[in-house]
């Protein structure tokens, strides 16, 4: 005991506490030092990162791209309102657009429909009593309206072809079959039916020819009950 106390000198107690002051404060002054700059490339992977410990905060802007998403992770829910425009979405994943709908009161019908370049004649619409058909004899467009009703009916139409070339139809009786457009490689018009019981049905409709090997494409809307 008498030869442990010679050598406990306060020299020695001193540098022993300076080195372990030292060695602590050194590993305590290493933890609230060490920060990404000292992390090597890789080092810290998924498996040593706790759950929950990333938030959306301490994610820097576009830095999460598509490839770093899970499947079928980012849904409807997640996505703002008015954030995806046209451009965004992928047309072949939409179904199919109704072919009518109610529109104040009247049904819709939409039609596009392509005629053969000197093929036979196309049904583009049968709706609301009228009976729409196209052809296009050596590319140019020929639009016919019918009454299918069996009732009496009266036609005015008007449009203009080529962007030039005006024609208007002046209330004709319409019991069979009339030629509605014939004028010009491309145009848009507009007509109504009146039936004797007061109903109406309406045509907005538009025509081109997209070519000889193609034909002649008409498209419009009718507006009935």
């Amino acid at each position: 005991m008498h030869r442990t106390r010679s050598r406990l000198t306060y020299a020695n107690v001193t540098s022993t506490l300076a080195l372990v002051l030292v060695l602590g404060g050194g590993v305590a002054y290493g933890a609230s030092k060490i920060g990404s700059p000292q992390l090597r490339a890789g080092a810290v992977t998924a498996a040593k990162i706790k759950r929950g410990a990333v938030t959306a905060p301490k994610i820097r802007s576009g830095a999460v791209g598509s490839a770093g998403l899970a499947p079928d992770s980012v849904d409807g829910g997640k996505v703002l309102d008015g954030s995806l425009t046209g451009k965004d979405v992928d047309a072949s994943t939409l179904g199919p657009v109704p072919e009518a709908e109610a529109v104040n009161g009247q049904t819709m019908k939409p039609f596009s429909k392509l005629a053969p370049a000197d093929g036979p004649t196309v049904s583009l619409l049968s709706f609301a009593g009228v009976n729409l058909t196209g052809r296009c004899p050596g590319g140019k467009p020929f639009l016919q309206i019918a009454n299918g009703s069996g009732k009496i009916a009266q036609l005015e139409s008007e449009g203009v072809a080529d962007a030039a070339t005006p024609y208007t139809i002046d209330s004709v009786s319409l019991q069979d079959v009339e030629q509605l457009i014939s004028l010009g490689s491309r145009g848009a018009g507009t007509a109504a039916v009146n039936f004797e019981d007061g109903n109406v049905t309406t045509l907005s409709f538009g025509y081109r020819f997209e070519g000889a090997g193609v034909g002649c494409r008409f498209f419009g809307r009718a507006f009935g009950s």
